[in-house]
């Protein structure tokens, strides 16, 4: 398998916020568009035919002034589902893998690792905060795509 060059990465992904940043050498920086904290449990059967989401509350980021373009999301220890505004349209001949990336790592908080493919368009992963918390401001790069072809 080849891993493919930001720069061809960046053909599959739509709504990403500023390519200069984003692209990297072998990789695509994903950016955070909502943070929900999760309220109820979730079902979940062999079948499917009994599957029931988690019900979730959308956390609002707050801006620290009115000059101030963009909030910071204020998360205590727990776990949040998260939104990407990126949008990714993988060809079916290849593979994506989602990452966190180093910074949220070195923040105290983490993600797993999801494989996509064609299949999946708007993506969403569980974050995991830990014991001191994290603050996230609005847009963030939070995750790197790697895609093999």
């Amino acid at each position: 398998m080849k891993v493919l060059k930001g720069e061809e990465i960046k053909n599959f992904i739509e709504g990403f916020i500023y390519e200069k940043k984003q692209v990297n050498s072998f990789s695509f920086d994903l950016t955070i568009k909502t943070i929900s904290q999760l309220k109820s449990e979730a079902h979940l059967d062999f079948g499917g035919s009994e599957f029931k989401e988690a019900k979730k509350i959308k956390i609002e980021p707050i801006k620290e002034s009115k000059e101030e373009k963009y909030g910071w999301w204020l998360l205590e220890k727990g776990e949040y589902l998260i939104e990407y505004n990126e949008t990714l349209k993988i060809p079916q001949d290849k593979v994506g893998i989602i990452q966190p990336h180093l910074r949220i790592i070195m923040g105290g908080a983490f993600h797993p690792t999801l494989i996509v493919t064609s299949a999946d368009s708007q993506v969403r992963n569980i974050l995991r905060v830990g014991e001191k918390g994290l603050r996230i401001k609005e847009n963030a790069r939070i995750s790197q795509l790697i895609v093999l072809e």
